[in-house]
C-alpha cells in the first residue's frame, strides 16, 4: 500500500499535535532546572529510541482440522506512532506444538506493516492445542511476552482417539483418567502404553496396560495451593509390535483451590482514605470464578458484601481505619469457606482515583494523608504506548485535588496515570481504557447478500470512512459456514483485542472480544476492573528512573542477512578474502565481497524465497582456495510456556466434535482425491528433466538435487554414456579432444563456439577423460546431471557436472563435504503465500461438484481506492447454512476497522 504526499502530511501533522499537546501542558513548567520537565524531556528521548511493534494476525477461522489450511494476516503497528510500523520488514510466525515445539516456522516480508501466509496441517501432525506466535527480530529485544501469542484448537477426524478425565479425592489427590479407542469407538484393550508426567518438578515415568474398555490410570500429585495450573502426559500406545502413537494429553485442572487478589485503585490502601478495591478469582485451570464474597474487619463485623459476576471480577470501598487489620470471606458453590486477608494499608501515602465513565473527560482525583500536606507539589503524567499524552502539576495543600483531561484527541487504547511525590517518585498509579470512536474506521458494506443459492457467485463492494472522509487501507476478508464452524465471539481474538488490549496486558485475558462488542455501562464497569487487575508490563519506572534500558541484541531487520566467517585449515582468519555467492534457483545472479580483518562476511539486504538455492565460494587474497567456511546461523527464539492456559482443552477432540462431524464429508473427499495434508489449494508443478529419486550419492548438492537423473533401470540397457545421454540431456554432445578421446561437452547458448567441457566424478572423485571409456553401465547405481550454472558451481565451473554413482560407490551422503573454499547453502528465505482455492461453477446451471468448504472465501489484501472504495467476488459452497463474512483492516495511518455480517444461505 502506497502513501501519497497528501496522506504522508497528514501524517505528519496528527504527529505534529500530539508534541504541540505535550507543549502546551507543559508550558507552565519552563525552566531548565526543573527535575520534572527534565524528565518529560527525558521520556520523550526513550521513547523516541525504544520505539517498538504490536502484531495482530487476522486467522480465517478459530479453530481447525489436520489436513486444512491457516491462512492469516498479519498487521504490524508501531506503539509511538499508532501507525502501520516501518521498524521491521520481517515477520517470523511460529506453529508450535503442545510440546512446546516449533512444527514450522515461516518467514514473511512485511510491506507498510503488512503480510500474509498460511498452514497446511499435513497429516503427519497429531491433534492438539497448538499455538501461532509472531514476532520481529526488533521486538526480540524486549522479550516474547510482547509477542503476539495465541493458542488454537486442532483436531482430527484419523486415528485414535484420546479422552482424559481428571478426578480429585477428599486428601485432594489427582487421578487421571486416559481412554484410547479407535475412531469408530472401539476400545485399544489389552495395549502396553508408556507415559511421563509433566507436572510440576521432575517428570515421572510409568507403564500401564489398558483394560478391556482401553483405559488405564495415571496418578498425579497431591493438590495444594502451590500446585501448577497446567502440565500434560506423553501416552505412547503400542498398538502393535511394529506400530506405536504418541499422545500428548494437556492436564488441565478445575478443583476448589482459587487464587483470590486484591487490588487496591493506584496501588495502597491508605490509612483515614477511601479506597476503591478491585478482585480478581482464578481457579487453577487460568479461568475467572463467580464467587460471594463478605468483607469483615477484625471484630468480624461484616462491613460490605460482594458478588464476582464477570469472569471473577468485582469490587468494593473500604475506608481503612488506623491499625485495624481486614479480611475477605469467599464462599465457594459447595458450601465451603475461606479467609483471605486483605493487603494492609499503609499508615501514610496517595491515593489515586480515576472515574472514565464520562464520554468527553477523565475524572481524577488525588486523596493525600494528612502527614503529606504541603510538602510540594505533585504531578500526573499521562501516557498512553509510552507517550506523555498529559501532564500537570497539583499543590499538596489541600487533601483532594481534582484534576480533568479531554479525551477527544487521546487515541483509543490503554492509558496509564501516574502519580509523582514532590521529589519525583512514583507513588501511585492506574490504568484506564480509553475509547474514542472518532479514530475507528466506519466500513459500510454495499450489494451485501441477504439470503442466496448455493454455488451462486457474490459481489459485495465496501467503503471505508474515517472522519467522514475517505481513506486509503489494507483489509482482509474470511467467510465461513457457521452452521459448521461455531463461534465464541465473546473469547474471539481480533484486531482491536491485539492491537489495543493483549498486546499491552500481561498474562491471560478471558474474553477479549467481551469488552468490545457493546458500550454499555455494565460493560464499561468490567472494562476498569480489568484495567485495575491486569498489570501494565511495556514500561518499568524504577527501571527508567535509574537509567536501565534493554540492551539492543537485534536491529531491525529490513531485509535478510547471509553472513559468516572465512578460515584457514589452521583455522585463522581470512583477512581481504573475496567471498562470492551465487544463486540460479530463479534468475541467475552472482556478486562478491571481501572479508574484514577477522575474516568475516556478509551480503545484506537480500530477498530471497524459501526455496532459494546458493553456492559460497571463497579465497585468500592471493587466490587460494583452501579455506573453510563457516555461516552464521540465524539465532532461535526459544519456546515460553503457553501464557494462555484458560485456552487449552483437555480433550481437542471431544470440544470440536460437532466441526470434526459436520466436516467428515470435506475429508473424505480429500482423502478420495488423495489431498489429505495437502488439500485442495493451488498448487506450484515444477517438473524438471527426468528427475528420480535418488537417496545415496556423493553429489555435494545433496543426492537427488540435479537437472536430470538416470537410476540403475534406466542405465542397464545402454552401451555407454553416450548413448545414455545424448538426446535426454538438453545442450549435451560427446566430441573428440586434441588426444581423440570423445569426452561430453555442454551447450549452454545453443552455439557452436560455445561449448564447455563437463566435469566427470565417479564416487566423489574427479576423473580423467580417458577413463570414460572404461565405465561399465551395468556397474552404476545412477548418473546425475549438473546443467544449471547454481548446480554446477559448487564443482568450480559452470560447464556442467556429471556425478556418477556406482554400486559398490555407493556411500553415506550425510558425511560429504563440498569442494575446497566451495560451500552449498539454502537458508530459510520469504515465504511466498499460496493462493486460496476456489472452485469455479457455471452460472445458472446446477452443479453436483462435492464442495465442503468451511473457509468459503480467504483474501488476505483488499486495497481501497482514493475514495475509500473496494470489491471482493467470491462463490458460495455447494452447502446451505449461515455464512459469517469478517473484514478487517487499517488505513494508512493506523486507525483500526472491523466490520462482521451474516446471511443465509438454501
Amino acid at each position: 500500500m502506497k502513501l501519497t504526499s497528501h496522506y504522508m502530511k497528514m501524517q505528519h501533522t496528527l504527529v505534529g499535535l500530539t508534541v504541540l499537546l505535550i507543549f502546551i501542558v507543559t508550558s507552565a513548567f519552563l525552566g531548565s532546572a526543573d527535575p520534572f520537565l527534565e524528565m518529560l524531556a527525558k521520556l520523550e528521548a526513550y521513547n523516541k529510541n525504544n520505539q517498538q511493534e504490536k502484531i495482530h494476525l487476522h486467522l480465517d477461522k478459530p479453530y481447525y482440522a489436520i489436513g486444512e489450511d491457516i491462512w492469516f494476516k498479519a498487521y504490524v503497528l508501531n506503539t509511538v506512532t499508532a501507525e502501520p510500523s516501518q521498524i521491521s520488514n520481517t515477520l517470523y510466525v511460529d506453529l508450535i506444538n503442545d510440546l512446546d515445539s516449533v512444527e514450522r516456522q515461516l518467514i514473511i516480508p512485511l510491506s507498510f506493516g503488512m503480510g500474509w501466509g498460511d498452514f497446511n496441517l499435513k497429516d503427519s501432525l497429531a491433534e492438539g492445542n497448538y499455538r501461532i506466535r509472531a514476532y520481529t527480530r526488533w521486538m526480540q529485544n524486549s522479550g516474547s511476552e510482547y509477542f503476539y501469542d495465541k493458542t488454537i484448537k486442532i483436531g482430527s477426524s484419523l486415528g485414535i482417539k484420546t479422552l482424559a478425565t481428571y478426578t480429585y479425592n477428599e486428601e485432594g489427590k489427582v487421578n487421571s483418567l486416559l481412554k484410547f479407542t479407535q475412531k469408530n469407538g472401539t476400545p485399544y484393550a489389552l495395549k502396553e502404553v508408556n507415559y511421563e508426567v509433566y507436572f510440576g518438578g521432575k517428570p515421572i515415568k510409568g507403564k500401564a496396560t489398558t483394560n478391556s474398555k482401553g483405559e488405564i490410570n495415571v496418578g498425579l500429585t497431591n493438590l495444594n495451593e502451590n500446585a501448577p495450573q497446567t502440565g500434560r502426559i506423553v501416552a505412547t500406545l503400542a498398538i502393535s509390535n511394529k506400530e506405536k502413537v504418541t499422545k500428548v494429553v494437556p492436564i488441565k485442572l478445575s478443583s476448589n483451590q482459587l487464587d483470590i487478589q486484591f487490588f487496591p485503585e493506584g496501588g495502597n490502601l491508605v490509612e483515614n482514605i477511601p479506597s476503591k478495591i478491585a478482585v480478581k478469582v482464578l481457579g487453577n485451570d487460568g479461568l475467572g470464578k463467580n464467587i460471594m464474597l463478605s468483607i469483615k474487619d477484625q471484630t468480624g463485623t461484616e462491613l460490605s458484601k460482594i458478588e464476582t459476576k464477570h469472569v471473577g471480577l468485582g469490587s468494593f470501598i473500604l475506608n481503612p481505619l488506623p491499625g485495624q487489620r481486614y479480611t475477605a470471606v469467599a464462599t465457594f458453590a459447595d458450601g465451603s469457606k475461606k479467609e483471605i486477608p486483605i493487603p494492609k494499608q499503609l499508615t501514610a501515602g496517595y491515593v489515586l482515583s480515576v472515574n472514565n465513565s464520562d464520554s468527553s473527560k477523565v475524572s481524577v482525583k488525588i486523596m493525600i494523608s494528612d502527614s503529606l500536606l504541603g510538602k510540594g507539589d505533585l504531578k500526573l503524567i499521562v501516557q498512553q504506548n509510552n507517550n506523555v499524552i498529559f501532564s500537570t502539576k497539583a499543590s499538596s495543600e489541600r487533601q483532594v485535588v481534582a484534576v480533568n483531561f479531554p479525551k477527544e484527541k487521546i487515541r483509543s487504547g490503554i492509558a496509564r496515570l501516574t502519580l509523582f511525590t514532590p521529589d519525583n517518585k512514583p507513588a501511585a498509579e492506574r490504568l484506564i481504557f480509553i475509547s474514542n470512536m472518532s479514530d475507528k474506521l466506519d466500513i459500510q458494506f454495499e450489494n451485501k447478500p441477504g439470503e442466496s443459492l448455493r454455488t451462486a457467485k457474490i459481489t459485495t463492494g465496501f467503503k471505508v470512512l474515517h472522519a467522514g472522509k475517505s481513506t486509503p487501507g489494507s483489509f482482509s476478508v474470511a467467510i465461513n459456514n457457521i452452521s459448521k464452524v461455531e463461534t465464541d465471539e465473546l473469547n474471539e481474538s481480533n484486531i482491536f483485542t491485539d492491537l489495543l488490549l493483549s498486546s499491552d496486558l500481561a498474562g491471560y485475558i478471558e474474553k477479549p472480544n467481551y469488552y468490545f462488542l457493546n458500550d454499555d455501562v455494565q460493560t464499561r464497569n468490567n472494562f476498569d476492573l480489568l484495567m485495575m487487575t491486569q498489570g501494565w508490563r511495556r514500561f518499568i519506572w524504577n527501571d527508567f528512573l535509574d537509567g536501565k534500558t534493554n540492551a539492543v541484541k537485534f536491529q531491525p531487520e529490513k531485509l535478510l542477512v547471509i553472513s559468516g566467517k572465512v578460515t584457514t585449515s589452521g583455522n585463522k582468519p581470512v583477512a581481504r578474502g573475496k567471498v562470492t555467492l551465487l544463486s540460479s534457483s530463479s534468475k541467475f545472479f552472482m556478486i562478491d565481497t571481501l572479508t574484514d580483518e577477522n575474516g568475516r562476511f556478509a551480503f545484506r539486504e537480500m530477498f530471497f524465497g524459501d526455496s532459494t538455492k546458493f553456492a559460497i565460494k571463497a579465497e585468500t587474497d592471493k587466490g587460494k582456495n583452501n579455506v573453510n567456511i563457516q555461516m552464521d546461523a540465524r539465532p532461535r527464539q526459544l519456546v515460553s510456556r503457553n501464557r494462555n492456559s484458560g485456552d487449552i482443552e483437555v480433550n481437542v477432540n471431544e470440544a470440536i466434535a460437532g466441526y470434526l462431524t459436520k466436516s467428515d464429508n470435506y475429508f473424505n473427499e480429500l482423502r478420495r482425491l488423495g489431498l489429505l495434508g495437502n488439500t485442495i489449494n493451488l498448487q506450484t508443478v515444477e517438473i524438471v528433466g527426468e528427475k528420480k529419486k535418488v537417496t545415496e550419492s556423493l553429489n555435494f548438492n545433496g543426492p537427488g538435487v540435479a537437472d536430470y537423473v538416470f537410476t540403475a533401470e534406466q542405465l542397464e540397457t545402454k552401451q555407454d554414456l553416450r548413448q545414455a545421454l545424448v538426446g535426454r540431456v538438453a545442450g549435451l554432445s560427446f566430441r573428440l579432444n586434441n588426444e581423440g578421446q570423445e569426452i561430453p561437452y555442454l551447450n549452454k547458448a545453443q552455439t557452436s563456439d560455445n561449448l564447455s567441457p563437463m566435469k566427470i566424478i565417479l564416487d566423489g572423485m574427479e576423473i580423467n577423460a580417458d577413463m570414460i571409456g572404461d565405465i561399465i553401465m551395468n556397474d552404476l547405481e545412477s548418473i546425475e546431471v549438473l546443467s544449471s550454472t547454481g548446480l554446477s558451481f559448487v564443482y568450480g565451473t559452470n560447464g556442467g557436472v556429471l556425478v556418477l554413482t556406482s554400486k559398490k560407490g555407493k556411500r553415506d551422503s550425510k558425511n560429504i563435504s563440498a569442494a575446497p573454499g566451495i560451500l552449498p547453502y539454502q537458508p530459510a528465505g520469504y515465504y511466498t503465500a499460496r493462493q486460496f482455492y476456489m472452485p469455479k461453477y457455471e452460472p445458472n446451471k446446477t452443479s453436483n461438484l462435492s464442495d465442503y468448504r468451511t473457509t468459503i472465501y480467504w483474501k488476505p489484501n483488499i486495497i481501497t481506492d482514493k475514495e475509500g472504495n473496494a470489491s471482493f467476488e467470491y462463490v458460495n459452497a455447494n452447502e446451505p447454512g449461515t455464512y459469517r463474512v469478517v473484514l478487517e483492516g487499517m488505513d494508512a495511518f493506523g486507525n483500526l476497522g472491523r466490520k462482521v455480517y451474516t446471511y443465509l444461505v438454501n
